[in-house]
């Protein structure tokens, strides 16, 4: 079984590294550059495993779309 991850920045940058890299190793990435499509690819028919999630999103508060489960790392902690 393939473990899903959802990345969420909206630096079109950083989306694409941590793919690039995640793909790499065998991952399979679903990105979203905003609140709005995270919680919709969060909520579809097949759930993620982990999400990696930038807390500054300027359309969501720093933690407003943030689930119970799965585990969600934060790409800029100190900022919190």
């Amino acid at each position: 079984m393939t473990v899903r991850i959802l990345v969420v920045d909206d630096e079109p940058r950083y989306l694409r590294l941590l793919e690039a890299n995640l793909l790499t190793e065998g991952y399979q990435v679903l990105t979203a550059m905003d609140g709005e499509e995270a919680v919709e690819s969060f909520f579809s028919a097949n759930p993620v495993d982990l999400i990696l999630l930038d807390v500054m999103l300027p359309s969501y508060g720093r933690y407003s779309c943030l689930p119970a489960y799965p585990p969600v790392f934060l790409r800029n902690p100190s900022s919190c």
